[in-house]
């Protein structure tokens, strides 16, 4: 038998434009969220 467990904390890799979506998302959601990405600067104005 298989056991559902709750999923409450989300780690997204990549901070680009779906990485930061999904991270939004998540937040609203109630989630706990973990944003990580190779850069150690990420220029969010970028267009």
């Amino acid at each position: 038998m298989m056991r559902i467990m709750e999923v409450r904390k989300i780690a997204v890799l990549g901070a680009g434009l779906i990485g930061r979506g999904i991270c939004q998302v998540a937040a609203k959601g109630r989630y706990e969220v973990s944003l990580r990405d190779t850069e150690l600067y990420y220029d969010w104005t970028e267009k």
